[in-house]
This record gives structure tokens, sequence and C-alpha cells, in this order.
């Protein structure tokens, strides 16, 4: 008889997360000497026995692995607007930029593109966790030059003291991993620091000027800042950052585009976004933008070597958005190399996306699932009967009380 992920004999603890998941963790599970062809086991093991993984003081996998993680269908390079796919030497069909085959994948990241390098090894052009424990279901996209996640603010405005110095108060620029060159310099990088190369980010206004007069218009000179209702042509001047703080940026403004966004009153407030210069930004539509930016007492943005210092081959320290052509990029998850092929300019448009897929979901029940679709919850308490044997789960938000079994784990019934 084959014994499933979901036959809970032994020890475990179920945690209730705040999405209104259970999820269960393995402490001892007594069925695991069935695994593997364990002679002990007093019924042959089968096939799919031996696909169960079970680690101590981990999740517990809820599926049988049958294959490794791996890329979703091809992944693609867009230059320009022309979308192309990736071949499997790392050309793109675009035209652009494209991958480096790499001599090897980084310590504890395996082979995931293309299908060849994962059969053999050799060849690989994108590298990812492939342990099932540590893989994630996500896209991954690199965008040169791209806007930094989160680092957008609609309430910005120029220091009427500082022309240089843009204010946003509260936006904790830092958390999202902003930096200048001088807050690059003021790291004290070496050259085993991702970031040591890098001239820091840049900002642009990427709202409309003030409107003045009356009637109420844009002046003529400041008719080069907006945009059409396509929101397409828009002369946008790039700020380079020197001081990335959690409330303000020093940058290098333009007198041109300081004069079109202040008014006589000075208090204008306009929307602007971060992106990185002369790179790509790196991000997982499930991990984010990784970085070791933190604030120091000033509130000024640092890289954190202290606390988050890189370890050579070890991948889960390299906490780094930034990928930079001809070399090698390296985060927990995935790793690959950029090539710049293309000859890509400041200004220009590319972007690289692959899908990580086959990922073995985690065991897990939903107390919101219900027949006719989903409801709100809010776990109040987890309680296991020894009498029953049977997990029950207190939900506050439906004033309601939910048994699960536990061999198989599987809903029994719900008491509202």
């Amino acid at each position: 008889e084959e014994i499933g992920p979901d036959e809970l004999r032994g020890v475990f603890v179920a945690i209730a997360l705040g999405n209104g998941l259970v999820e269960i963790v393995d402490i001892y599970d007594l069925d695991a000497t069935c695994r593997g062809g364990n002679a002990a086991c007093e019924e042959p093991p089968t096939t799919l026995d031996e696909r169960v993984f079970i680690r101590r003081h981990s999740p517990r996998i809820g599926d049988f692995v049958a294959v490794e993680s791996s890329v979703l269908g091809t992944p693609t390079f867009s230059t320009e607007g022309n979308t192309g796919r990736l071949l499997n030497d790392g050309t793109s069909e675009s035209g652009g930029p494209g991958l480096i085959v790499l001599a090897q994948c980084p310590s504890a990241l395996g082979a995931l593109f293309p299908a060849t390098a994962v059969e053999s090894s050799e060849g690989a052009v994108i590298c990812g966790v492939v342990e099932p424990w540590s893989a994630r279901e996500e896209t991954w996209q690199a965008d040169w030059e791209g806007a930094i996640p989160g680092a957008t603010n609609g309430l910005a405005r120029f220091d009427p003291d500082d022309p240089n110095v843009i204010r946003m108060e509260g936006a904790r620029l830092c958390d999202r991993g902003v930096l200048g060159s001088e807050n690059l310099a003021a790291s004290a990088l070496t050259a085993d620091d991702p970031e040591s190369q890098y001239g820091g980010d840049q900002v642009f206004i990427v709202s409309d000027p003030p409107l003045v007069g009356n009637p109420p218009q844009v002046r003529p000179e400041c008719a080069r800042f907006v945009a059409d209702e396509e929101n397409a042509i828009r002369d946008e001047i790039p700020m380079a950052i020197l001081d990335a703080n959690d409330g303000f940026l020093r940058v290098q403004a333009s007198a041109d585009l300081r004069d079109c966004y202040t008014t006589e009153s000075g208090s204008f407030l306009f929307s602007i976004e971060v992106r990185v210069r002369e790179a790509f930004a790196v991000q997982g539509s499930r991990s984010g933008f990784p970085h070791r930016v933190i604030p120091n007492e000033e509130g000024a943005c640092r890289v954190d070597r202290d606390e988050q210092p890189i370890v050579a081959d070890e991948p889960a320290t390299f906490l780094n958005g930034r990928a930079f052509n001809d070399t090698a990029y390296i985060n927990p998850w995935v790793a690959f190399t950029i090539s710049n092929a293309g000859g890509l300019v400041p200004g220009d448009n590319s972007t690289l996306t692959f899908r990580l897929d086959d990922v073995p979901p985690i065991l897990v029940a939903d107390i919101g699932s219900r027949g006719t679709g989903r409801v709100s919850t809010l776990i109040e308490g987890l309680h296991y009967s020894e009498t029953d044997q049977r997990l029950y789960v207190v939900d506050a938000n439906t004033d309601g009380l939910i048994q699960y079994t536990l061999s198989p784990f599987n809903r029994e019934q719900t008491f509202e």
C-alpha cells in the first residue's frame, strides 16, 4: 500500500498562518522507515514511496515529487519591443542581449535551463534552487534600468532650501534597497561585494508639471514634460542619486527640471520613480527585489556588510537585485550571466523573463475553503484531541470550528 504525504502518523507541528492556511511541519514521521526501499517496512515500498521527501523540522511536502524544479517553457528576452525566445546556447531570437553559458552552477543551485543541461549538468545558462523545501514557484524578471519595486512616491517635492534635495516623508527608501553613489562609498565595500562596481541609482519624475496662471496651464517651457493620453510623450530626465536617505534623496538635478516642478509657494507635490542605472533590476514575483540595504542611525542607506556578509559558495548570502553586463549574477534562488552583445545604452528597453515551475506543494489546509468558493478567515486557535485523534481549528471570523482527520490529513466537518 502506498503511504502518501497526507498520512500523518507520528509527531508533527500544525502552524496557523495569517492567510488562513494551516501548515504541517515534520518532527518525527513513523512512516519514514518505509521510504526509499527500506527493508524495515512491512510492505515493499513503491516507486512513488521513494519520491516522498521528508525532513525533520521542515514543512511537509504535500505531493509525490516526480521531477525537480525546472523552467516553465522557454525564457524570453524582449529588447526594444522585439520579444524572442532564449536558445539553448543563451542567445536570444530578439537579437539583443542574451545569457552566457555558465562553467558550473553555484554551490547549492542546480541546472534549470536548457533541459539538456538539467540532464547532464553541463551547459546551463540558468541555475536555481532544486531542493524541494527551498524552491519557489515564481516568475523572475530582469529589466534594463528597471524600477526598484516600492521605491515610488506620489508625495515628493523639491526642498525649498536645497534645490538638489527631494523630500518624501515616510518613504523608507532604504527598506526598498535604494543606493546613491555616496551611500556605496560609505559602505566600505570590497571586491567580494556585488555592489562594489555600481555607481548608484537614478530617480525620474513621472508626473506632469504644475498648472499656473488663469486659465491654468503648463508653462510653455515645461510642455516637454507633459505626457500624452497614452502616457508616452514625456521628456524624462534622469537625476543621479548621490545620497539616499529614508526620507529624502540628494540628487544632481538640472535647473530647468527643478524650475518646471517648483511653484511660487514651493510646495508642489509630484511623483517619482527610482530606477537602477546601467544595470538590470532583478525581481521575483514572490521573492521581490533582494538587497542588503539598511538605514544607519542618521537614516542614510548603507549596504549591511556586518550582519549580512557575502560568503563565497553560499548563494543564500547574495542578496543583490542588480545584475551587471557580462558579470555573474547570483541571488539565493537563481543565477545567470547577461551578455551585453546587443550593446545596451542608458534609455534602452530590455527584459529577461522566465518562470520556475514543478515546485512541489507544501501540505496545507485552507481554512477558508468552502464548496462555493473561499471566505475570509481569522484563525484563533489550533487544538489536537488525543481522544479522537483529530485536529480542530477555531476560526473567529466565521465563528466556525473545523475538524480535520490526520490519516489522511483532510477536512472532515465544519461547525458554524
